[in-house]
């Protein structure tokens, strides 16, 4: 709650800042009952017009999400890519979180963060989220041209890389293209209250708006979830989208859907 007051304060009276990142947020362990407690205490501290930002990597915290959260879980990816493009508040992704790039790793030879020049091998650095951005694997990486070397190395290009994402149907890139593409088209998204439903722990459901319902299993294990009618628009797993729900629905380990009720 503390924390979520002191953002709060930087809004001031509608008079100071108009956003400002939740940065408590990228510091939670990837669970569902921290997220519903934060996501709740931010709503709760924000007064009237004022509008949340929520983001899972920078190039100041602790490694991007894909690596910090998931661990190069591509499921873990798509649901952590769900969870901020839904919530009440501006969506913010850090470049290559969009094909859940991966933290690189960077010699010592050649960091260039001052903290991790000064304080490693206790701490590594913020160099391994400031790499190039992977647009395909070749020389260079379309980042640069042939034979150039760039500031900080790559990381590591085969599959994630925008050229081979672009061209997979079931990529991560392309499941975060449909789901800009259904937030652009929904005022729900983009304007509607949040709401936590009643869920077990580890599942994390809200509503948003009228008729747009959002359920996320948050665990290693299927979970049953109540639903009412409605058509599945958005899944992280793709043979569920445009699938017809009623009552419930079983979610796999690590997954989630955007549903509209009908």
């Amino acid at each position: 709650v503390r924390q979520a007051k002191k953002i709060a304060r930087f809004y001031g009276e509608q008079d100071e800042l108009e956003l400002a990142f939740n940065l408590h947020f990228l510091r939670l362990h990837l669970r569902a009952p921290d997220f519903k407690k934060l996501v709740a205490e931010t709503y709760a501290a924000f007064k009237g017009p004022d509008w949340p930002v929520w983001t899972g990597s920078n190039h100041d915290e602790p490694g991007r999400f894909s690596s910090r959260w998931a661990a190069g879980d591509e499921r873990k990816i798509r649901c952590i890519q769900l969870l901020l493009l839904t919530l009440k508040g501006t969506p913010v992704l850090y470049y290559g979180d969009e094909i859940g790039l991966q933290n690189a790793f960077v010699p010592p030879w050649r960091m260039k963060d001052p903290w991790g020049l000064k304080y490693f091998p206790i701490f590594a650095g913020r160099d391994r989220m400031r790499t190039p951005m992977a647009w395909r694997v070749a020389e260079g990486a379309g980042f640069t041209k042939p034979g150039v070397r760039p500031w900080l190395p790559y990381g590591k290009l085969e599959s994630w890389n925008v050229t081979e994402q672009s061209a997979d149907e079931n990529s991560i890139l392309n499941f975060i293209k449909s789901l800009i593409s259904f937030r652009k088209g929904s005022l729900d998204l983009k304007l509607g209250e949040y709401q936590l439903l009643p869920t077990i722990d580890s599942v994390w459901a809200w509503r948003r708006g009228d008729k747009t319902l959002i359920y996320i299993n948050m665990s290693n294990f299927h979970h049953e979830v109540d639903i009412p009618h409605g058509r599945i628009e958005v899944a992280t797993v793709l043979n569920l989208v445009g699938e017809e729900v009623g009552e419930s629905v079983t979610l796999p380990p690590w997954s989630g859907i955007i549903v509209v009720e009908r």
